[in-house]
């Protein structure tokens, strides 16, 4: 039976302090110097209360405890909020254009973190059909499942498992070479075919669903508790949604889609203080 998403317990996550060599003093300190460092940049929005000190350490965490690569992370996702609306704005689980989203693929973090502190994330397409298929909202909705992650996750890194059982030409024809671009994420790629042995060894059965051979419940189970906890977001995501960067106060000049993608797609590196 599928158990609800919940964050790492505390032995997780002073093996992810100590991996980071971090304390709970240093969190503070690193926490409050993002928070001043914040303040004084005029083109971001300014946050406030306990959830945005908790993201903030959560995006410390992610970038390693190097505070140049959180403030360069942290631009950036305001940035790309004012840049690309049709990613990262309408964030609204109850919109039409979620619904139809979620019922063409699925997109969800496994409740149980493996033993090493990781979080396993599951995707897969439900259906072959592509009629209904639109790569800019699946991928609108997959960031908001990221954003409910750094409002609750500590894991030291990501596996993300993807299963292609329904995905078909239908879905590759719809996906742009833009719209690709803007999505565009590295890793480095397992391809498992019917004998999944080593990929069994590789995730903790407990990680998988019922469907791939775990013991974590059936996906449909974890993606219909997923969906509900998304949905216990709605007003946070509301409140959210007008937190982007203004491109006008940014010292040195504004930055435009041109700066940030150029014309092979790939990201400028933006200079923080």
């Amino acid at each position: 039976m599928a158990k609800e998403f919940r964050g790492p317990g505390k032995d997780v996550v002073k093996k992810v302090w100590q991996e980071l060599g971090l304390n709970e003093e240093r969190v503070k300190e690193s926490v409050e110097a993002l928070k001043k460092w914040l303040a004084m940049e005029p083109h971001l929005p300014e946050e406030s209360g306990s959830l945005h000190e908790a993201r903030l350490e959560r995006w410390l965490i992610r970038c390693k405890n190097s505070m140049e690569r959180t403030k360069q992370s942290i631009d950036l996702y305001y940035t790309l909020k004012s840049l690309c609306p049709e990613l990262m704005c309408d964030w609204n689980p109850r919109s039409k254009w979620y619904q139809d989203a979620v019922k063409t693929l699925c997109w969800f973090p496994m409740p149980e973190p493996t033993p090493e502190g990781d979080r396993v994330t599951m995707i897969k397409y439900l259906t072959k059909d592509a009629i209904n298929y639109t790569h800019e909202d699946l991928v609108r909705s997959c960031t908001m499942a990221n954003e409910v992650r750094m409002c609750e996750e500590y894991c030291f890194s990501d596996i993300y498992v993807l299963d292609l059982e329904n995905y078909t030409l239908g879905h590759a024809s719809r996906i742009t070479f833009t719209a690709a671009k803007k999505a565009e994420i590295c890793f480095l790629v397992y391809v498992h075919g019917k004998d999944l042995t080593n990929f069994r060894k590789q995730v903790p059965r407990m990680c998988l669903p019922d469907d791939l051979g775990g013991t974590g419940g059936s996906l449909q189970e974890n993606w219909n508790l997923w969906l509900k906890k998304v949905d216990s977001y709605h007003n946070w995501f509301k409140q959210h949604e007008n937190f982007k960067s203004d491109e006008s106060k940014r010292q040195g000049g504004a930055l435009n889609a041109d700066d940030l993608f150029g014309f092979d797609g790939s990201f400028k590196e933006l200079n923080v203080d």
